[in-house]
Order: C-alpha cells, then structure tokens, then sequence
C-alpha cells in the first residue's frame, strides 16, 4: 500500500511519512473499476447526474456535501444516461492514501472487494 520512511514511528505516521506504492495504486484502480456496478452510492450519483461525470470521494472527507479537498476525491467515473459507464473509471492524481484525517477508506461495497484481492495476492 505505502512504503513508510525509514525512522518514522509507526504507531503515529504523519503524511510525510509515507510514499504510496504504484502498484497498490494500480491494483485500487482495477478494483475500483471493476466493481463500480455494485456500489450504491455511485449508482444513485449517476441517476441524479445523468451524464458527465461522478466522484468516488474517500470515505474520510468529514462533508462530502461539502469543500471536499482534492486529496480526497479518489477518483472519476463518467456518466451516460444516469448509468455508470464500465471501464470508465480515472484515478486521481492527488488523492493521497495518508492524510491528516488518517488512511483512506472506500465505501463497504469497494473495500471488501479490494481485501479480498489483497488476500489472494498474499497467498500467492
């Protein structure tokens, strides 16, 4: 996920601390946009959107109504005719794993998919 800075305390990393892992980053993007379909949220931000584009914010931001930095916009996924469009999804650049506000988070529907990637990577 992230390499942490050799003499970083671990039990209290800042955002400094931390480099985030391509890899990791790419295999987020895939999960991510492999299962856009199953996420709720996106589902009903594309019916309301109709086209164009919705974001996938980081479960972190504390009002996503809101200012939502863009270190917390994880990414975009477009829009057509109030569906998400498969394969779509762009990662963004600035979304940060680490922040202030703590890890990243994704909403239920994307984070059991991407453990469960994880774990069969481990495995193997």
């Amino acid at each position: 996920m992230a390499i942490v800075r050799e003499g970083a305390d671990p039990h209290v990393l800042a955002p400094g601390d931390v480099q985030e892992n391509g890899p990791f980053l790419w295999l987020l993007s895939r999960v991510i946009d492999e299962n856009i379909d199953r996420c709720s949220f996106l589902r009903r931000e594309a019916e309301i959107q109709g086209s164009g584009y919705v974001y996938l914010l980081d479960e972190r931001t504390p009002d996503p109504a809101g200012r939502v930095s863009s270190t917390d916009i994880i990414g975009a996924i477009e829009v057509s005719n109030g569906n998400p469009v498969a394969g779509s999804y762009r990662h963004n650049p600035r979304h940060r794993l680490l922040t202030a506000a703590g890890w990243f988070r994704l909403p239920p529907e994307l984070e059991a998919p991407l453990q469960i990637r994880l774990r069969a990577r481990a495995e193997d």
